[in-house]
């Protein structure tokens, strides 16, 4: 069995954030974490786990990183094994890296098994309110926004300067996120590391900071707004006063009165981060980024129908969608999304059910895949593109589908107990391939040179679906050329005003 060890950093963390954000502890930031998460995602997964109880909301029991040792590595010496860290998603407001289908142990096991042996690291950071509350008010006070980037900042610091006391290799760590922690691993990228550099290789799992959203400081600024008015704070009071107030919140009160659709979420427009980046157009402006794998599932969306998509909306789903696109697409390309709508089948008198499954494909393609595909091709340096496809194979509303999360539920391998045979050979093949970049291998042909996708799945690949629209690696050529020609941001942006009322 790996040994399993809990690191608290509690010393690393204390530069972080103002003193007065903290409570009780000697150096460790207050750790609000939702209890609800786990069972959040194995509702995407459709298939639960035994869970451990949870970490105590404490100032010195919320800042950990967990790491998983193969037995061998510790029976030999001067052994350096590349290492594998791990952000947990959840939107930036729930998630803990203890959850047990985050418990690297199979998937370390199975990297010695296949000589190819890791260590694996899984971090934990501030978020919601703890992490990612933003104002002037804040900021007057000395308190910086993305205060949970700056844990993660300080979780990979620590892994480079002590993971070699624990056989690790110093100069092979590779940073692993699925959902917000994809997106986090590409903000991890921009932050001023004044040349330092945190992780030598980059793996994003169905996130990315295109696909999942960030703040302008005006939208952080409304979040703060709701985030007064729902614990009763006065927003006449003066900024002090207003800081003073949030610090005397219990984490209980926090959970219990504000909810999931207040916007706690990366700040961008900061002196952290640069401002919202255009899909057809970003590039991260230095080149020297490292290798990336990127990759999406073909339902991903349901985390948004998770996160209040479709919440308080009036009958009508699929007619009150197309004429918000239309609202926001320039009347050139009408007749072009209209095209585009047909083909995902969402027609103004469908019935709900049906739009709701064709709305959030619409935006797993867009959202997911194009943003996926859009990092692989345009990176600056070496890119390895892949697509999981698997279809759930447990009972729930999105059996024989790839919901979110679904993907996370092979890679660590801890459900193999449940799975046939095709379905451990997906998981085992995925998992092999991400140890293999780890320890700065190819795991398959690089995408820039060869255009190739990895497709995780039991059937062939490019398989079409009855109806014409799906392939085995992702929508049909032609929505992806109805992309090109109405253009991406235009659908972003028409996509991010439909959520927006949600």
């Amino acid at each position: 069995m790996p040994l399993y060890v809990t690191v608290l950093l509690v010393q690393s963390s204390k530069p972080i954030m103002d003193k007065r954000l903290m409570r009780q502890g000697e150096g460790c930031p207050t750790v609000v974490r939702p209890p609800l998460a786990c069972d959040i995602e194995f509702g995407l997964i459709q298939k639960a786990l035994d869970k451990p109880d949870d970490r105590p909301m404490s100032d010195i029991d919320g800042l950990t990183l967990d790491i998983t040792v193969p037995e061998a590595a510790l029976k030999e010496n001067n052994t350096k094994l590349p290492v594998l860290v791990f952000i947990h998603g959840g939107a930036f407001i729930i998630g803990d890296s203890g959850a047990p289908h985050y418990d690297m142990a199979a998937i370390v096991a199975y990297s010695q098994s296949i000589a190819k042996p890791i260590i694996g690291v899984a971090i934990n950071y501030r978020l919601g309110v703890a992490g990612f509350l933003d104002s002037s008010e804040l900021r007057a006070a000395g308190i910086p926004p993305n205060r949970g980037f700056l844990d993660q900042k300080t979780a990979f610091q620590w892994v480079r300067r002590n993971i070699g006391g624990f056989s690790g290799d110093p100069t092979r760590i590779t940073a692993i996120g699925q959902s917000a922690g994809g997106s986090s691993v590409m903000h991890l990228l921009d932050l001023d590391l004044q040349n330092e550099s945190l992780f030598d290789r980059a793996i994003c799992l169905s996130g990315n900071n295109l696909a999942v959203p960030s703040s302008p400081k005006h939208v952080a600024h409304e979040a703060y707004e709701a985030v007064l008015q729902r614990l009763g704070i006065n927003s006449t009071l003066s900024s002090e006063d207003q800081v003073t107030a949030l610090i005397a919140v219990s984490p209980e009160d926090i959970l219990s009165k504000i909810p999931m659709s207040v916007p706690l979420q990366p700040v961008v427009e900061t002196d952290q981060l640069p401002s919202f980046r255009s899909v057809e157009t970003h590039l991260p402006s230095a080149q020297n980024r490292p290798p990336l794998m990127i990759g999406s599932t073909d339902f991903d969306a349901v985390v948004f129908e998770v996160l209040g998509l479709f919440a308080g909306r009036d009958p009508g789903l699929a007619q009150s969608f197309a004429r918000s696109l239309i609202k926001a697409i320039p009347e050139e390309h009408h007749a072009k999304l209209e095209r585009l709508l047909s083909l995902y089948e969402i027609s103004e008198e469908q019935e709900d059910d049906k739009a709701r499954v064709k709305i959030l494909q619409f935006g797993t393609d867009l959202k997911y895949f194009a943003t996926s595909r859009h990092y692989a091709n345009l990176w600056p340096s070496r890119s390895w593109l892949y697509y999981f496809n698997e279809s759930n194979p447990w009972d729930g509303p999105h059996k024989g589908r790839s919901a979110h999360c679904l993907d996370i539920a092979y890679l660590f391998l801890n459900f193999n107990h449940v799975m046939n045979e095709s379905q451990k050979k997906t998981a085992t093949d995925f998992a092999r391939d991400v140890i293999s970049f780890t320890n700065m291998e190819e795991p398959w042909s690089e995408f820039h040179a060869s255009k190739d996708l990895r497709v995780y799945e039991t059937l062939a690949e490019n398989q079409e679906s009855a109806d014409g629209l799906r392939i085995a690696a992702g929508p049909s050529e032609e929505v992806q050329s109805l992309w090109s020609e109405i253009g991406l941001d235009n659908l972003a942006q028409a996509w991010g005003a439909y959520s927006a009322k949600s």
